[in-house]
């Protein structure tokens, strides 16, 4: 008997390592879990260092000295004279935890990769214009785009929940447009909280205006001519077109911000000078930006080429790469830019070069600049003759570039965090 049991333990024991071995084979053969392993993995190495800095800096020492005094209170009565108590909540949850600097830094980390390997899967509603490699490359630009340096600071990371939320909620919709029955409903009110709670962070306000156009256009809906689909949309997502100014109008009754932060976000009606504010911005937000990441180059070349020399080993994938209408990726980059520094212009602020507090301005550049950068280099190099070879290489060449943009400013706060240690 006892043999009988120890050979059915062993039959038992081999039939479940074949289960998993099976399972491992089959998430090694998964084209979209090894994209996501290599944005993971590339983002981790261009934004790693954010987990190695416990140093605050400029707002941020109001919250360090408030979570190490334990002085909740003041922390409480401070985010709800600015408008939005929701922040003063979610530092007062990560404050509890030990070493929670670290922690600071780890939300703010996963939430930017988050935004990162969802833009990867919406990106694949579009196959006939975004191949498998252009996903890639793109969702690398955009994560490490330089424009927003001050990933670091403290008070930042609700920001960085708000933003992550804001791309869960397009993928949450996704699911329920393509859902039935009770699934349908739960996952359409997960998606509406999620962009309420991300607009906390009220520059997504503007920029939801992207998502409904992403709505727009990859609806499953039928309907005889655009002009009847459109009504079709427009009666399907009343709640999602209305949402935004439930939020302002909340937020104008209950939540306007008071006493020193009265009038702080105000519409500032300067029509004169719009067209120079816009081209500050633009060079602070995009033209800034990209002459950082040449001159980090410069700065840390041997960080570029082992960046570029991992890039460059997705090669064999540059044959999925799209060839057709670059144009369109060109347009839609630079509308996304401008999309992104809109809510800042009409408050007057906007990146400056001089600052990096205030390239914060530049939260929302990213993801159009990746698209600019992008469709620009193919449509150029395309337009010249280039072979494609040459084109992806200098492709890989600008996403090593932006990495290696971040690893230089983390390298810099780390070294001014070292100093205050000191």
């Amino acid at each position: 008997m006892a043999f009988m049991s120890r050979s059915r333990l062993l039959i038992e024991a081999r039939h479940r390592a074949q289960q998993i071995l099976g399972s491992l084979r089959a998430a090694l053969g998964n084209t979209t879990l090894h994209d996501l392993v290599v944005l993971a993995a590339f983002f981790g190495g261009a934004h790693g260092l954010l987990l190695l800095d416990y140093a605050p800096r400029w707002d941020g020492w109001l919250i360090y000295h408030r979570i190490q005094d334990r002085d909740w209170p003041v922390l409480f009565a401070a985010f709800r004279a600015l408008g939005i108590p929701a922040f003063a909540y979610l530092h007062y949850l990560v404050g509890q935890l030990p070493y929670f600097l670290f922690w600071f830094k780890f939300t703010t980390f996963l939430s930017l990769l988050t935004a990162t390997l969802i833009t990867y899967h919406l990106l694949g509603d579009f196959p006939a214009a975004i191949g498998r490699a252009d996903r890639l490359l793109l969702c690398m630009l955009l994560a490490t785009f330089p424009a927003n340096l001050v990933h670091i600071e403290l008070i930042m990371m609700p920001f960085a929940v708000c933003y992550a939320c804001f791309f869960v909620a397009a993928a949450v919709y996704r699911r329920s447009i393509r859902s039935e029955g009770t699934p349908r409903i739960l996952t359409r009110l997960l998606a509406l909280g999620l962009f309420y709670f991300s607009f906390m962070m009220q520059s997504l306000l503007v920029f939801y205006a992207v998502f409904l156009l992403y709505a727009i256009v990859t609806w499953p809906g039928r309907a005889d001519g655009a002009g009847a689909r459109l009504i079709a949309f427009l009666k399907r997502h009343a709640d999602f077109i209305a949402l935004p100014l439930l939020y302002w109008g909340v937020r104008a009754v209950w939540f306007r911000p008071f006493g020193e932060y009265e009038g702080y976000n105000a519409f500032q009606h300067r029509l004169a000078s719009v067209v120079g504010d816009w081209a500050l911005a633009l060079y602070g937000g995009l033209v800034v930006p990209l002459a950082r990441s040449v001159h980090e180059i410069r700065q840390l070349p041997a960080v570029a080429l082992v960046v570029l020399a991992a890039v460059l080993l997705l090669r064999p994938l540059w044959a999925s790469a799209q060839w057709e209408r670059q144009g369109r990726l060109v347009m839609l980059g630079f509308g996304l830019v401008c999309v992104g520094l809109l809510p800042y212009v009409v408050v007057g602020k906007y990146p400056a070069p001089s600052d990096p507090w205030v390239s914060r301005f530049a939260y929302l550049v990213p993801p159009g600049a990746a698209f600019l950068v992008y469709g620009s280099l193919k449509w150029y190099l395309s337009f010249i003759g280039a072979p494609r070879y040459v084109i992806m290489t200098a492709a890989s060449l600008i996403a090593a570039a932006f990495a290696t943009a971040n690893i230089a400013n983390y390298l810099t706060f780390g070294i001014d965090g070292l100093k205050q240690e000191a």
